[in-house]
């Protein structure tokens, strides 16, 4: 039997978010806020890769440090999180969005 492989996505999404996650179905599915909201994050729009800040620490990390790393500190609305969110973006991303994209995103 031949394999088929299927083409690429022209763009690939990546959201992070830790959290504890649950197993359900003797272990054939997974359930958890955090894989709700590493879903959310991947659909960003303009961008590609994101992580929330929940297990990070970023709190309290200093802006421009984050600066000196190419990372982005930005609150967003993720729909069914009650509140603007902390996440961090890659800094040529942000740079890269839209005047129509950035007021989804509030610089930390």
């Amino acid at each position: 039997m031949a394999s088929q492989l299927t083409e690429l996505p022209a763009v690939l999404r990546c959201g992070v978010a830790r959290g504890t996650v649950y197993s359900v179905g003797d272990g054939n599915d997974f359930f958890g806020a955090c894989i709700t909201l590493a879903a959310r994050l991947q659909w960003l729009s303009g961008v590609t890769f994101s992580f929330h800040q929940r297990g990070f620490n970023l709190e309290g990390v200093d802006r421009h440090d984050w600066l000196k790393r190419e990372i982005i500190l930005t609150r967003v609305a993720i729909p069914g999180f009650d509140r603007r969110e902390l996440i961090a973006l890659l800094k040529t991303e942000w740079e890269a969005l839209s005047p129509a994209q950035k007021p989804q995103f509030q610089p930390v």
